[in-house]
């Protein structure tokens, strides 16, 4: 068991929310908190505790640095999907490895990094998955793979998976299915208040 890692933490909540009702969606409670405070529970509970934790937030900025963590915007206009999202963290990670989830994937394992940084085996990113199946956006990556990213988004593209899918990636199965589950929609909230 690894003991100790500096690393950087990026949740992802700078989307429009538009299965949400455009709704900011880290702040619809799920069993009665916030999305975002259960992804900040899960990311500070890993087994190997991230050196820092930044959210990548393009509005509601005020409320989410009141978390405690570092609120990091898109380097590009309007919305311009997580990939953006994970370029402004690359760009601000002040450590080399940066573990990459969401704010509405409230049940990621705790031994995420772990898992991750120990299938690694020499590459510069690593992949979740279950059942072979990918959870792009669950990842470990070298912040070094930034002019990656940007050159990508610069040449109009934005989707997370080509993007991943033309690196050497190493894919890391979790056994639990519910790992990666995301909470997309409003119906799949127990309580769909927001905290404004």
């Amino acid at each position: 068991m690894m003991t100790s890692l500096n690393y950087s933490a990026l949740i992802l909540a700078g989307g429009q929310g538009q299965r949400m009702g455009g709704q900011d969606k880290g702040w619809v409670r799920w069993r009665g908190t916030p999305l975002i405070e259960h992804a900040l529970d899960r990311v500070r509970q890993q087994t190997v505790a991230p050196a820092e934790v930044l959210i990548s937030a393009n509005r509601s900025i005020d409320q989410y640095a009141l978390t405690g963590a570092r609120v990091v915007r898109d380097v590009r206009p309007g919305f311009a999907g997580p990939l953006a999202g994970i370029e402004a963290g690359l760009l601000n990670a002040k450590y080399e490895w940066v573990l990459v989830t969401t704010c509405d994937m409230p049940l990621i394992p705790l031994n995420l990094l772990e898992k991750l940084w120990s299938g690694l085996d020499g590459r510069q990113i690593a992949v979740g998955a279950v059942d072979k199946k990918l959870s792009p956006l669950t990842i470990l990556v070298s912040r070094f793979l930034v002019k990656s990213v940007s050159a990508y988004l610069d040449s109009g593209q934005a989707a997370v998976k080509p993007w991943l899918g033309s690196m050497d990636m190493a894919v890391v199965e979790f056994e639990e299915p519910e790992s990666f589950v995301n909470i997309n929609t409003l119906k799949e909230t127990n309580d769909n208040s927001t905290e404004q």
